[in-house]
């Protein structure tokens, strides 16, 4: 079939076009809508609880069997640790390529295989497919009379529901205090008795259980034997029976067992009100819209009145407002570029197509992402909105060519001889956006943002060079919606001033060249001297921040001295909320600010002004530089090495140097001195003669003094611990320590201080690893112009601190990266000027031609960067991706130019100028919209694009003509 024949049966390929736009319409309604996978990492975390044991303890029992397990698993990119009291938490990257459910099987296996090898007072590991402390969704607040009453509410009955929500990977509920089952055993009596407490232990134990037994056959079936022995309830637990000697007692002989409030451990407040908060944590790959709008509507049908409550923070409601925003910006484009389309082309048909162009080019794009698995976040929007003018320009190309053929129908219109072009624009813009689809590892988002521009550019040139040709009216009779007279105005301005423009050019046709070689050149020359950022943004309304005091500090006294500084922060200009947790030796804060009476950076200035409300306490602020425009960059540092001791000592020289540099605006080391302990050491050879170990004593202090879990209660879906403690516990002084009494093997009573020396000492609070290595971290502030320079700084910084042999200094992956990812993006760019060139040459069969035509690349990023040098502001990944976008829209306007048929230069530009001048007019109003929106990616991608449209509009329209005369003119003497 004919292509004109093809056009002429405008009914059926109508149906066609409507039936695809129906079956894109039906795959775009379920559509994700909400953050897209921006992790540049799988994360896992694993997390381990045993009550009452020390950091030292927890490091050696459970966090370095748990490394040396994960250590043989493939694809770990990064391990971190902490062992802290009675915790132990290790989070693994993997590589985001791995599969994930391959990656959770073999987590499980090796943790699994751990916990059978450790005592039963450890806790069931849980493993959370997130940072530890990271990935915080949505924060409630809940007020209550009694704060026991409703945490146990809200462990209960919410909880439950909303780790229920799909991508949800932790609740956390913090404030209030937590029911448990006490058993307070008297020390005296089992010590006159000679009962181990662990004998209590093992009672509970054994009577909380349901213990298989025997097998039956019966007929040819087999019945399994199970021995019921749950505990029902607490009564249950007091007449348990206790064998002493002959005798047979009962456990409320020798203990208290009541039901009561544990001790709290943190102190949450919000706006100086004792509250209960919940914390929801996504997953790594979990949508926070989604997630925030379920947990609200869970939060709507339960028993919680809405004065009782309140909402702190909820990113998927900031994500749902954002994205709002940014559809409402892509509206505004299409709405814009419509209304300048009939300036100029004299026909409505043409704006009433462009008009339908767009927002169908949207829907199929849409469409295909869902089938891709692609969610429509600010990447994906932020694609659409800057591909407005590319997907525009296919349309304004036919619709020009319509116009040129005045009176003819579209099958006498040669539209085939300008396909090469529009495919050829298409082809340029594509070939320079694949690359990016593979860095995502690099730039978050950058996958999704490229893909949405190759599938917008796709479905416009299909739909133009299929359908657009087929709906053109036959003739041009028809009004324009601009008044005739305007209409020609407009015309005749914009063609006198190219006209007057090119000529220009041309009578100074050596200065142009001399202009186009610079702007060429020094692009190259600025790609190399700017600076280069990938500081990560935050959440401008959240300022977060510690109060750190001396360790040992308790919380009852950390919470009232920091009583004073809370209130000031709320009398603060802009300050919606503040929350805070306290606990032993620190204070956790988070302001909420109120982005129209202040912003964060003059926000966390004032409160670091607060310093002095504190004075036994130190403010850290950490987001004392995120806003946007900072100068100031954190950069966080590991030492590592064998000795844990020796990692911190390094820490502080390093510190203390970076004290004295002026870039340093501050430093923090991130671990404490060691918190006040008690150390009791064994007399080894007493021990030995009266048949006991070292871990015997132990274990009968800590039940005496503790008083650890022993087991877990579930009834009516509430589960409580049951913790064995002996009596008057919080009564024993340092001196009491050495006149207890603990049970050995040969069943008597032996005083502890016969057998131990009791001294007072300090302990480690919080270990720290890296890699399966030892570490001690801290944090920089330093000041400077980019990321790339300030690691620079620190790297200068750590060259002066002395170390011995096998310790050293590790940045995170991200920063070590920096060098590497910015050169794979320059070297894309590089790329992508190669490969057009290639195509070029292979379209054109000229060298010579094909070389200045890409030359118009470089020269349309010399803008862009020249701004950027100017306002010294380093090169971020939004930046380097909008030059590869302008390196494929650069070359349209030469394109087009160079397929006139017109033979005089001057003619070749007016015949090509409407289409060129209104693509470039499409982009930058496409543009636009984003830089209004709430967006950091989006903004700093639409005005880099913005600049180097403009730019290959001036270098394509003037510059490239004046070369391309002479190209042309050189190969007609060639010919003759």
């Amino acid at each position: 079939m004919k292509l004109q024949n093809w056009y002429e049966q405008k009914t059926k390929y109508l149906f066609i076009f409507l039936s695809c736009t129906l079956v894109f319409a039906f795959l775009a309604k379920d559509a994700t809508i909400g953050e897209g996978k921006r992790n540049k990492h799988i994360v896992y975390s694993i997390r381990f609880e045993y009550f009452g044991v020390d950091a030292n303890t927890m490091e050696r029992m459970i966090t370095i069997p748990l490394e040396e397990s994960l250590s043989v698993l493939s694809g770990i990119q990064e391990m971190r640790s902490v062992s802290s009291h009675s915790q132990s938490v290790t989070t693994v990257y993997f590589h985001p390529g791995m599969e994930k459910k391959y990656i959770y099987l073999s987590l499980r296996d090796a943790v699994d295989s751990l916990y059978e090898t450790l005592p039963k007072a450890v806790q069931k590991p849980r493993i959370l497919s997130s940072e530890s402390q990271d990935n915080t969704v949505l924060r409630i607040s809940v007020f209550a009379h009694s704060l026991s009453g409703i945490r146990q509410f809200l462990e209960k009955e919410i909880k439950p529901l909303f780790e229920g929500v799909e991508g949800v990977s932790e609740v956390v509920v913090s404030g209030g205090a937590v029911q448990e089952i006490l058993v307070e055993f008297d020390p005296g009596k089992t010590a006159v008795e000679k009962i181990n407490p662990n004998y209590f232990a093992n009672i509970i134990q054994e009577a909380n259980a349901i213990n298989s037994g025997a097998c039956l056959h019966d007929g040819g079936k087999q019945l399994d034997l199970v021995f019921d022995t749950k505990v029902k309830k607490i009564d249950d637990i007091r007449i348990l029976p206790v064998s002493v000697g002959d005798t047979v007692g009962r456990l409320w002989e020798f203990a208290n067992i009541t039901v009561t409030d544990r001790e709290q451990d943190e102190i949450v407040r919000v706006n100086g009100k004792e509250c209960v908060t919940v914390e929801v944590r996504s997953s790594f790959d979990g949508n926070a819209a989604d997630i925030s709008m379920q947990c609200r509507e869970i939060l709507a049908l339960s028993q919680i009145v809405e004065d009782d409550y309140m909402i702190l923070y909820d990113k998927g409601e900031r994500q749902r407002i954002l994205l709002h925003d940014m559809f409402i910006a892509l509206l505004q484009s299409v709405a814009v570029i419509v209304l300048v389309v009939p300036f100029f082309f004299a026909h409505r048909a043409v704006t009433l197509l462009v008009g339908l162009l767009l927002p169908v080019t949207m829907l199929w794009t849409t469409a295909q992402l869902h089938v891709l698995d692609l969610r429509l976040d600010e990447n994906t929007l932020s694609g659409m909105g800057v591909a407005m003018g590319l997907v525009a320009d296919s349309s304004f190309v036919i619709a020009e060519m319509w116009a040129a053929h005045k009176g003819k129908g579209v099958n006498q219109i040669p539209f085939q001889k300008i396909f090469p072009s529009i495919v050829a624009s298409c082809a340029t813009t594509i070939l320079c956006l694949v690359p990016l689809c593979f860095m995502d590892a690099i730039v978050p988002g950058m996958h999704a943002a490229a893909m949405t521009i190759i599938l917008m550019l796709l479905n416009a040139t299909f739909i133009t060079c299929v359908f657009l040709p087929c709906f053109l009216p036959a003739t041009l009779t028809g009004k324009n919606i601009v008044p005739e007279k305007l209409w020609i105005k407009t015309r005749a301005v914009y063609l006198g001033a190219t006209r007057t423009c090119s000529i220009f050019c041309m009578k100074h046709k050596n200065k142009t060249i001399m202009c186009f070689v610079f702007f060429t050149f020094l692009p190259f020359i600025l790609l190399l001297l700017l600076g280069k950022d990938i500081s990560a943004r935050q959440d401008g309304r959240l300022i977060c921040g510690r109060v750190e005091f001396e360790s040992g500090t308790t919380m009852e006294k950390v919470d009232g001295d920091c009583e004073v500084f809370l209130g000031k922060i709320e009398r603060l200009e802009g300050v919606d909320s503040v929350l805070s947790h306290a606990s032993k030796g620190s204070m956790y804060f988070e302001v909420l600010l109120d982005e129209e009476k202040s912003n964060a950076k003059k926000l966390a200035a004032d409160i670091k002004n607060l310093q002095h409300e504190i004075p036994e306490g130190f403010v850290y602020v950490l987001q004392d530089n995120e806003a946007k425009g900072s100068k100031t960059h954190v950069l966080e540092i590991a030492v590592t090495g064998d000795d844990e001791s020796k990692c911190r000592e390094y820490a502080k020289k390093a510190a203390e140097i970076a004290g004295r540099n002026k870039a340093v605006r501050q430093c923090v080391l991130n671990f404490k001195e060691g918190e006040p302990c008690i150390t009791i050491t064994p007399k080894l050879n007493e021990l030995s003669r009266l048949g006991l170990s070292t871990w015997d004593m132990a274990f009968a202090l800590r039940q005496v003094m503790f008083g650890p879990v022993v087991d877990k209660w579930l009834q009516e879906g509430t589960e409580s611990d049951i913790r064995l403690v002996g009596k008057d516990k919080s009564l024993i002084k340092v001196h009491d320590i050495e006149n207890l009494f603990v049970p050995n093997n040969k069943s008597e009573s032996l005083r502890v201080g016969s057998v131990c020396t009791v001294t007072t000492g300090k302990d480690n609070s919080r270990l720290y690893r890296l890699d399966n290595r030892s570490a001690a971290f801290f944090t920089l502030h330093l000041e400077s112009s980019s990321t790339e320079k300030a690691l620079s700084t620190a790297r200068k910084i750590i060259q002066e601190t002395p170390m011995e042999k096998g310790y050293g200094f590790r940045f995170s992956k991200e920063i070590e990266g920096l060098k590497g990812q910015y050169a794979a993006l320059l070297m894309s760019i590089i790329g992508c000027i190669a490969g057009i060139f290639l195509l070029l040459t292979f379209m054109m069969e000229d060298l010579s031609l094909a070389a200045i035509t890409t030359a118009t690349i470089p020269a349309s990023m010399f803008l862009p960067l020249a701004v950027k040098s100017i306002q010294c502001t380093p090169l971020e990944s939004q930046d380097v991706m909008a030059l590869i976008i302008v390196c494929g829209l650069a070359v349209n306007n030469a394109i087009h130019i160079v397929q006139s048929e017109k033979a005089d230069i001057l003619r070749k530009i007016q015949d090509k100028i409407q289409s060129a001048l209104l693509a470039t007019i499409s982009t930058v109003l496409g543009c636009v919209p984003l830089l209004a929106v709430a967006n950091d990616f989006a903004n700093d991608l639409a005005r880099t694009l913005l600049l180097g449209t403009l730019a290959s509009f001036v270098v394509g329209v003037f510059f490239y003509p004046v070369l391309l005369g002479n190209c042309l003119e050189k190969n007609r003497r060639k010919s003759k």
